[in-house]
């Protein structure tokens, strides 16, 4: 659900960015265009679907996951809708962003998690 809502977000931001330049740059005239009201769209879903990923798991999880896929799914849609070309440096830090989440995603369930309140008297 963490990847659905992050990439919904993601969605959404471009899309309010594409209603903004098609319209001219004009705050008003991008409510002329479709592709706002898709964002706004995208961004209603993904903040449902987020609730439901938070729902089901933690938080630690979930939270940097979405905010991994705004960035990745922003520049995926920005090189397809602008064919904006990436420095070596931005393709370095996409990198970073997928190994960061795979080691996230994919801890091992048997390790035990070692909290700075597992030793505290209550």
């Amino acid at each position: 659900l963490a990847i659905a809502g992050g990439s919904c977000l993601g969605m959404s931001m471009i899309l309010a960015d594409v209603a903004l330049v098609s319209s001219g740059g004009d705050l008003i005239m991008q409510f002329k265009t479709f592709y706002i009201y898709i964002a706004l769209l995208c961004g209603n879903c993904a903040f449902i679907i987020t609730q439901f990923a938070l729902m089901k798991e933690d938080g630690s999880i979930v939270i940097p996951i979405i905010h991994s896929l705004v960035i990745l799914v922003s520049v995926i849609m920005e090189y397809v809708i602008y064919s904006s070309i990436l420095a070596d440096i931005q393709l370095a830090g996409i990198g970073v962003i997928i190994f960061g989440v795979f080691l996230l995603t994919h801890k091992n369930k048997d390790e035990k998690d070692h909290s700075i309140f597992e030793n505290e008297v209550v």
